[in-house]
């Protein structure tokens, strides 16, 4: 079966427009040497309305660092990991997907935890409440709106096989949240694949149907990651440090309040109240230690897209992960069993 995506070429202009953005949308938190804070500042990357810029201001764990915090803001993971390649992001967290294509060409990314969450909270495939297509099936000679390398693309793939269906038999139109909101919208493409909270806008504003959701085709754990050369750092590493401690706990602040995280999500990104609600009740995010299970189903992710020549330069997941961490995570998700 011919499952072939496209290959991912890396260009000029994808390194332009990421840096673009980055300095667009850069917010500063603090000041590196005010109220007692070091002089080390750390760029932490979003590539989603609700990734780690969102999760530690509405949880109030952006609060009091010793050290001064930036946040740049991507539609999506593969600019940010442009940006993170030079140089200009130290963290972020978000799918796995395009931080392996991002390291097999050349990215000095490395991977310090996992990301759980319950299969409601995986991206999915959405068609108009009136299309006759009802199965994944039915999408066969059909155009999908996705944001290639991004975190759906790993189990659309899988759905597609799942269906009898080779990535040849679908036409999967590359484009970003915005772009493949507006041809969803316009008819010019018949499904539209994307995370939420943008699923959930679509669901309650735009008059779409979930067709399947790929969280309950695989579920694999996302990715908490740096720069290779922020973790070299020996400040910038205490830093990432002390913040992976807040992400612990931010996550499980959202997990306990669900209607105040959703009425943060609406006021610190616009999205609408309904939206916001039904993505927070799908919502159930925690970070998770990268042990032998972890590492082995990251492994197969990355054999999986090596097999279909996606991935030219495959590599051994476990020379990427960062020693340490797996305490780090764990010392902090103790702490949370402990209050």
């Amino acid at each position: 079966m011919n499952t072939r995506p496209p290959r991912r070429r890396p260009t000029t202009w994808a390194l332009f427009v990421s840096l673009l953005a980055l300095l667009v949308s850069t917010t500063a938190c603090g000041d590196g040497d005010a109220g007692g804070r070091s002089a080390t500042t750390i760029v932490v990357g979003s590539p989603c309305k609700t990734c780690l810029k969102t999760l530690l201001t509405a949880s109030r764990e952006i609060e009091g660092t010793p050290y001064a915090l930036e946040f740049a803001d991507f539609d999506s993971a593969p600019p940010l990991i442009e940006a993170m390649k030079a140089g200009r992001v130290d963290v972020a967290w978000g799918g796995e997907v395009p931080v392996f294509f991002g390291i097999s060409n050349g990215a000095p990314v490395v991977l310090l935890a996992g990301g759980r969450s319950s299969a409601t909270g995986q991206s999915r495939i959405l068609v108009k409440e009136d299309s006759p297509i009802r199965t994944v099936a039915d999408l066969r000679g059909k155009k999908i709106a996705m944001p290639l390398y991004t975190v759906p693309h790993y189990p659309l793939a899988v759905a597609l096989q799942e269906a009898g269906l080779a990535w040849s038999d679908v036409e999967v139109v590359n484009l970003n949240t915005t772009d493949g909101l507006a041809a969803f919208n316009a008819g010019s493409v018949d499904a539209f694949v994307v995370w939420d909270p943008n699923a959930a806008v679509v669901e309650t504003e735009h008059g779409g149907r979930t067709l399947q959701p790929l969280g309950d085709v695989i579920n694999p754990d996302s990715a908490y990651y740096a720069a290779a050369g922020a973790v070299q750092d020996p400040a910038k590493r205490a830093a990432i440090e002390d913040l992976t401690g807040r992400v612990v706990r931010a996550f499980a602040w959202v997990g306990e309040h669900k209607a105040e995280w959703a009425g943060q999500v609406t006021e610190l990104t616009g999205v609408p109240a309904a939206a916001a609600g039904l993505a927070a009740d799908r919502q159930d995010w925690q970070l998770v230690p990268v042990d032998d299970g972890v590492r082995a189903t990251w492994q197969q992710e990355v054999d999986f897209f090596a097999q279909l020549g996606q991935i030219t330069a495959p590599f051994p997941v476990a020379e990427r992960v960062v020693p340490g961490f797996d305490t780090v995570v764990a010392g902090a998700l103790a702490t949370l069993d402990r209050g």
